[in-house]
């Protein structure tokens, strides 16, 4: 029975390994971890047999071309033909192999972009009968992703990270929206900034807005029309009914509750701003659609550019209003079986019976996407070297209208999580169904194109959150334990072919969040091809125990103290965070001690730290058990960071503002209001104080001082 039992196992990871299923890796404290057989054989069993179909690969400047699986073997010539990008070029060539695998050469360089390749056995070495052929993908890529001019330069800029929906503005509805984003773009640049960053602008669950996490969307294709500013909307000024409704004394008094609240009341925020949109709509279908304006001949063209996917999403709204709002959640499982597939005859009849409604929603789509796009042309009018800086979520949800409309393109029985690290020691599943591999390559990665193409518009900067899960991802089966996982290996270098094709066509520059159980391996790779890496000083701990000093961070790389997974300055300082794990049970009782001592360690070496470097003022005392969060302590920190090599420096508004509680507690769902905290002042507050002023000020000078950027 042993001898069968070890046989199985042998067999389990023999499979594994065939799947590009890791048997183990190493954690973030650089300890090797081994994945148990059960645990394989259960992603094993979700995803099922993983095959890798061909691809090829060149670069710009090359006259190389890479491929993959060939049906032939070095030394036999073969004919090829690449056509694509308005190019086609025709050759024979004998096939080479190294390291890397088959390859052949031509005789120029060709464009960057993606091409398909055709292959065939040469006629001067085979018969006509017996030649072989095959057409596949072939990926043109610059070496190195897009920076901007001044980025490309060496410049060291600064500028703010922010949760949109947390901002505070006399003028919001109770959430924060473009309208305050371009009121930011302005404070920030008119004092040196350089960029503002975004959470995921993804559009959520209108029918079930508690369902806010922006990490967590239904698509990450289209937009969070929540964000739309009413006032800026043209269709406002020639609506009397949309005008009449906002100014009535009911909707003001509303309007100023929402504005005071210390959390965003979705529900309330969706069910106004939702009533106003269809005032607007109506308004819009009279004065343009109804002439065929050339208001209207934009929209048109609009939806046309969108396509499928546009339409899919306009109807999966629908389609929610009918037959989601009644659940719980909103998931399209809920739909009557004929309209759980958006290709049926079912669903084409119900897109012409509700045309008016998806269009409806089309038109939301197409205001937000106008304003998004206004905010990028005006931080380039304020000289800004970066402007918006958009982040793209890791997944989307099962539920949402990615997994509808496209549901065999996502492996359905497990979701990516991470394993267990010093921030969420059970590991975390986040409930985000992956791409499947085999879907993505039948499909020659025109999903994953689509999608960074789409959220690398109206921006200067993209963040991919979680850029390990492109190399590999950690799978969670159904119904187990974040721990219970196993990591997948992706097609990397694929991948990171597209981004970078796309970050030179959409003028792009790329961020790759590379924190946690993250090997060297792929930061190494993200340097090559130009990718910005994190540098969170909270985290750059020394095998000693001290801290990284800032001058030793790498150019290529975003520094920031803190980031939105993480507590405040002030509440790290405090240990509020630990005390809030330890009433949630994130950490077991058992633990909260070392933590604290841990927590007490950490600030002593850091303030050793600031003070070596002379940013420690005198009143600030060296001992870290005398000393509470202070503004002069909080500016000391940050100007300690913009003293650094990282050509780029974040600053979390909710420093600024001294604040204590999170946005997001990593780990939790009900049992902390996650997305919900709005910054505790206005913007106009915020930018008012001289002390912020100053320190920004200082910020900008900082960074414009010449250091020596070299590896």
């Amino acid at each position: 029975m042993t001898q069968q039992v070890a046989v199985d196992d042998a067999k389990i990871m023999d499979q594994a390994r065939r799947c590009g299923i890791s048997t183990q890796y190493v954690d973030a404290q650089g300890k090797t971890q081994h994945i148990d057989e059960r645990a394989l054989s259960s992603v094993l069993s979700a995803i099922g047999e993983v095959s890798s179909q061909p691809c090829a690969m060149a670069k710009t400047e090359s006259r190389r071309v890479n491929c993959e699986y060939l049906p032939w073997q070095a030394g036999e010539k073969i004919r090829w033909q690449i056509h694509g990008m308005n190019a086609e070029i025709q050759g024979e060539s004998v096939l080479c192999d190294d390291q890397t695998g088959l390859y052949f050469e031509f005789d120029a360089p060709i464009q960057a972009g993606y091409y398909q390749l055709s292959l065939s056995q040469s006629l001067t070495v085979a018969a006509q009968s017996s030649v072989k052929s095959l057409c596949l993908l072939l990926l043109v890529a610059p070496n190195r992703c897009y920076l901007p001019p001044l980025v490309a330069e060496g410049r060291r800029i600064w500028g703010v990270n922010i949760q949109l929906y947390s901002l505070r503005t006399e003028q919001n509805w109770g959430i924060g929206d473009f309208g305050d984003v371009r009121q930011l773009l302005g404070e920030i640049a008119e004092r040196g900034g350089d960029f503002v960053g975004l959470n995921p602008l993804h559009a959520l669950f209108l029918t079930h807005p508690n369902m806010n996490s922006p990490y967590s969307p239904s698509s990450r294709y289209w937009l969070n029309p929540l964000y739309i500013d009413v006032a800026t909307i043209e269709d406002f000024s020639s609506s009397s009914d949309a005008q009449d409704f906002v100014g009535s004394h009911e909707v003001q008094k509303q309007l100023s509750t929402l504005r005071g609240l210390d959390y965003v009341d979705y529900p309330a925020v969706t069910a106004l701003k939702m009533r106003v949109f269809e005032l607007l709509f109506q308004s819009f279908q009279t004065l343009h659609l109804a002439l065929n304006s050339r208001r209207a001949s934009a929209f048109h063209r609009f939806v046309a550019q969108g396509g499928s996917s546009l339409l899919d999403f306009a109807c999966y709204q629908v389609l929610q209003e009918q037959y989601g709002a009644q659940h719980h959640g909103p998931s399209w499982h809920h739909f009557p079986e004929t309209l759980q597939q958006p290709q049926s005859q079912a669903c084409e009849q119900f897109r012409i019976t509700h045309q008016e409604r998806i269009n409806f929603y089309c038109y939301l789509q197409w205001l937000a996407d106008e304003q998004l796009q206004s905010l990028q042309r005006y931080s380039q009018q304020m000289g800004m070297a970066i402007g918006l800086y958009r982040d793209l979520a890791v997944g989307t949800s099962s539920d949402g209208v990615e997994c509808w409309s496209e549901p065999e393109l996502f492996w359905s029985q497990v979701s990516v999580g991470a394993p267990p690290d010093a921030l969420a020691p059970q590991g975390q599943n986040w409930g985000l169904p992956p791409f499947s591999i085999d879907a993505l390559q039948t499909q020659q990665y025109e999903p994953f194109i689509k999608l960074i193409r789409r959220n690398m518009q109206a921006c200067g900067a993209l963040r991919i959150d979680h850029i390990l899960g492109l190399m590999r991802l950690w799978l969670v089966p159904q119904n187990e334990a974040a721990s219970q996982g196993a990591y997948v290996d992706m097609p990397f270098e694929q991948l990171m072919a597209i981004i970078a094709i796309e970050s030179h066509q959409q003028q792009c520059m790329v961020i790759g969040e590379d924190l946690g159980t993250v090997p060297q391996t792929l930061r190494q790779r993200l340097s090559e091809m130009a990718i910005f890496s994190y540098k969170v000083l909270l985290f750059e701990i020394a095998p000693d125990g001290g801290y990284y000093s800032p001058s030793h961070y790498q150019s290529d790389a975003i520094a920031a103290v803190c980031t939105h997974d993480m507590p405040t300055l002030k509440g790290y300082w405090h240990c509020d965070d630990l005390r809030l794990a330890e009433s949630l049970g994130i950490f077991p009782q058992s633990d909260m001690a070392e933590q604290f001592d841990g927590r007490a360690h950490n600030k002593q070496r850091l303030l050793e730290s600031l003070n070596w470097h002379g940013h420690l003022s005198d009143d600030i005392n060296r001992d870290a058990n005398q000393q509470a969060m202070t503004w002069s302590l909080m500016a000391a920190i940050h100007y300690h960071l913009a003293c650094g090599r990282s050509q780029m420096m974040s600053i979390q508004l909710e420093d600024l503002l001294m604040m204590d509680t999170p946005v997001n507690v990593p780990g939790t769902f009900d049992e902390y209001p996650n997305w919900q905290r709005k910054l505790n002042q206005s913007l106009t507050s915020l930018f008012d104080k001289s002390q912020v002023n100053q320190l920004l000020a200082k910020l900008t000078q900082l960074r414009q001082q010449n250091i020596e950027l070299s590896p």
